[in-house]
C-alpha cells in the first residue's frame, strides 16, 4: 500500500514539474541567446557601478547554465536529465559556433564548463538511479516475501486498513488459507522441497488472482486473500472453490510428485467484523476450523465459533499469569477406609480464579492447558506445593497419612517425570512413600510398556501409583495385569448411575472383584449418598471419597480436620 502512496504522490509532483519544464525550458533559451549575444559582442557591460566585459558576463551565465541542469536531473531523474542534455548541448554548439567563426579562444573556458556540467549531471544521474534501485529492494524487502515474491504480512496489514479507512469497498472477503499436512512434507522430502511447493502455490494462485483480488503470504505455510468484489455468498464460495482446485493437479518439485490441499476460513466485511485485527482473527478461527473438519474444508466464519477460541486465549493467558505470580490455589478431599471411617489422606486437586475472583471449574482450563503443554508446568507447581503443604503436618503426628497427586498424561509421556517427582521429594523433605500418583487409564494405552517400565521406576523410589478413572478407558486385563499399581479409582460416573440403574451395580461390582483379584485395593470418588456408601461397604470396596464424608477443603479446614483426627482433646497448632 506504501508503494501505491508513493507513486501517487510522485506522479502529482511529476505532473508539477512537467508544466514548470516549459517556463524552464524558455528561461534556458533566453540564456543561450543572451550568452551566444554576450559572446559575439565586444563591448563593456555596466552592472550596478561595476565594468564588466561580455566575456565576464558570458561565464557568469554559463555558470548559471551548469547550474540548472544539475538541479532539472535532481528533480525529476529521467526528464529532467533529458532536458538538462539538450540544454547542455545547444549552448554547447554556441559556444563552439562562437569559437569557429570569431576565431576567438576566449569562449574555451566556457565550453570547459559546459563538458563539466555533461559529466556532473551523468554522475547524478547515476547516483540517482542507485538510489532509487535501493529504495525499491528496500521496499521489497519491508512489504514481499523474500521466497514466493507475494506480498507479506506487513502489506497486507497496510492493505485491509486502506480499503477499510478509507471505504473503498462496501464489502469485502477475508480468506486465511493453510495448506495441510506441510509440516509432514518438509520431514519426509526436506525444506528445500517444502520451499518449491510454497513457490509453486503462490505462482498457480497468482495466476487466477483477478486484478482487484489481493494475495499475501503470512508466512509458513500460511497464506492471506482478500476478494473485493461485492458478490454473493454463493458466488464468493465459487470464487474460493477456485483456489481450492488450482492445488488438485499433482506438483512436481525437485523431481517430487507431491499432492497439496489446504484450508480455508472466510471472514466478510462488514458483516463479521468492522475493524482488520478482528476481520483477520476471526478468518483464521474460521480455518481452524476446517483444520479440524475431515470433509469440510472451506469454512465461512460463524459467531459460535468465536467463544471456545476465546476461551483458548482466556485461559491461556490466566495460566501463565497463575504460574508467573504462584496464584494457583490448591484444596484438599479427604478420603477414608469404608468400614471404619478411618482417615487414609488426602487428594490434591488444582483450582484457579478468573479475572472477577470466581473459580474456574478445571474441566474448563485443564484441556487448553494439555493442548498448550503448560500441564507440564502445572503438574510441577503442584507436586511442589502439595509436599510443602503437606509435610509440616507430618512433624507432629505419629501416623501419617497418603498425599495423592494427579499425573496428566502429558506429563506420563514425557522424559521429565521421573525427574520432577525426585526433585519435588528432595525439595520439600516430603517421604516418598507417603507419595501417591494418579494416572489416567488412556494415559498408558499409548505404550503399556513405555509407561509400566516408567511406573517401576517411580515405584522403587517407594511413590505409589494410583488408576484414576478407571473403567472409562479401553484397557484390557492383560495390560492392567501387567502395570504396577497400588490402587484403582472407580469413575464418579459409575457412582452417579448406580441408584438408577441396576447394571451399573453389577459394572461397580466387578471392578471391585477384578481389582482385588489383580491385587490392587479400590477406591470409589464422587460418593455423596448413604445408600452409595452402604452398597460399596457390601460389595468390599476398600475405600471412598467424596462429598458425604468429605468436600474440598483449604488450608484453614485442613488445619481443623487433622486436629480433629489426630489431637481430639488438646489445641492444636496451626501452620
Amino acid at each position: 500500500m506504501k508503494k501505491k502512496k508513493s507513486d501517487k504522490s510522485s506522479t502529482v509532483y511529476k505532473t508539477g514539474l512537467s508544466v514548470n519544464s516549459c517556463v524552464i525550458f524558455i528561461l534556458i533559451f533566453l540564456l543561450v541567446f543572451a550568452s551566444a549575444r554576450l559572446a559575439a559582442s565586444r563591448q563593456t557591460i555596466h552592472l550596478f557601478g561595476i565594468d564588466l566585459s561580455s566575456g565576464s558576463v558570458n561565464g557568469i551565465l554559463c555558470s548559471i547554465l551548469i547550474m540548472i541542469p544539475i538541479m532539472m536531473t535532481s528533480l525529476d531523474r529521467k526528464r529532467g536529465f533529458i532536458l538538462s542534455l539538450i540544454m547542455l548541448a545547444a549552448n554547447a554548439v554556441t559556444v563552439i559556433g562562437n569559437i569557429y567563426f570569431r576565431r576567438s579562444l576566449d569562449a574555451i573556458p566556457g565550453l570547459a564548463y559546459i563538458f563539466l556540467g555533461v559529466f556532473m549531471v551523468f554522475l547524478l544521474k547515476k547516483n540517482l538511479t542507485q538510489i532509487a534501485r535501493n529504495e525499491d529492494e528496500l521496499f521489497k524487502l519491508a512489504y514481499r516475501d523474500s521466497l514466493t515474491g507475494l506480498p507479506n504480512r506487513r502489506a497486507f496489514d497496510e492493505t485491509v486498513r486502506d480499503i477499510i479507512n478509507q471505504g473503498r469497498q462496501k464489502q469485502f472477503a477475508l480468506a486465511v488459507i493453510d495448506l495441510d499436512n506441510f509440516k509432514g512434507i518438509n520431514d519426509t522430502i526436506g525444506h528445500e522441497c517444502g520451499d518449491g511447493l510454497l513457490c509453486e502455490v503462490a505462482r498457480r494462485w497468482s495466476a487466477i488472482l483477478s486484478p482487484s483480488d489481493f494475495l499475501a503470504r503470512q508466512g509458513g505455510d500460511e497464506f492471506i486473500l482478500i476478494l473485493k468484489d461485492d458478490t454473493s455468498k454463493q458466488l464468493l464460495m465459487q470464487r474460493i472453490d477456485e483456489f481450492a482446485n488450482a492445488l488438485g493437479e499433482v506438483m512436481t518439485v525437485k523431481e517430487h510428485s507431491i499432492f497439496a490441499s489446504a484450508s480455508f476460513g472466510i471472514a466478510c466485511y462488514p458483516q463479521h467484523a468492522d475493524d482488520s485485527e478482528k476481520l483477520f482473527r476471526y478468518a483464521d478461527m474460521a480455518m481452524y476450523h476446517s483444520k479440524k473438519s475431515k470433509t469440510n474444508k472451506v469454512t465461512m466464519f460463524d459467531i459460535s465459533m468465536a467463544e471456545p477460541i476465546e476461551n483458548e486465549f482466556k485461559y491461556d493467558r490466566l495460566i501463565r499469569d497463575c504460574l508467573l505470580n504462584d496464584t494457583f490455589e490448591l484444596v484438599f478431599q479427604p478420603q477414608f477406609y469404608v468400614g471404619t471411617h478411618q482417615f487414609r489422606g488426602f487428594e490434591a486437586l488444582l483450582r484457579m480464579k478468573d479475572d472477577s475472583g470466581m473459580y474456574i471449574n478445571p474441566n474448563n482450563f485443564i484441556p487448553y492447558a494439555e493442548q498448550s503443554r503448560l500441564i507440564l508446568e502445572i503438574d510441577r507447581w503442584v507436586l511442589r506445593n502439595a509436599m510443602q503443604t503437606i509435610r509440616p503436618y507430618f512433624d507432629i503426628i505419629d501416623s501419617k497419612f497418603i498425599l495423592s497427586i494427579n499425573i496428566s498424561a502429558l506429563h506420563l509421556q514425557s522424559d521429565q517425570l521421573m525427574q520432577d517427582i525426585s526433585s519435588a521429594i528432595m525439595e520439600s523433605g516430603f517421604p516418598a512413600n507417603y507419595l501417591e500418583i494418579e494416572i489416567t487409564e488412556t494415559s498408558v494405552l499409548s505404550s503399556v510398556s513405555r509407561a509400566t517400565e516408567l511406573l517401576k521406576r517411580i515405584k522403587m523410589l517407594g511413590v505409589s501409583v494410583a488408576l484414576d478413572d478407571f473403567g472409562t478407558g479401553y484397557a484390557s486385563l492383560s495390560n492392567l495385569s501387567e502395570l504396577p499399581l497400588n490402587l484403582v479409582k472407580i469413575d464418579k460416573s459409575f457412582m452417579d448411575k448406580m441408584l438408577s440403574d441396576v447394571k451399573y451395580r453389577s459394572f461397580i461390582s466387578g471392578i471391585i472383584s477384578m481389582g482385588h483379584i489383580l491385587g490392587f485395593e479400590v477406591i470409589a470418588e464422587g460418593v455423596e449418598y448413604e445408600v452409595q456408601l452402604d452398597i460399596l461397604r457390601s460389595l468390599h470396596c476398600d475405600y471412598v471419597q467424596g462429598f458425604l464424608w468429605g468436600k474440598p477443603i483449604n488450608k484453614e479446614s485442613m488445619d481443623k480436620l487433622i486436629k480433629n483426627i489426630y489431637f481430639p482433646d488438646r489445641r492444636f497448632r496451626r501452620y
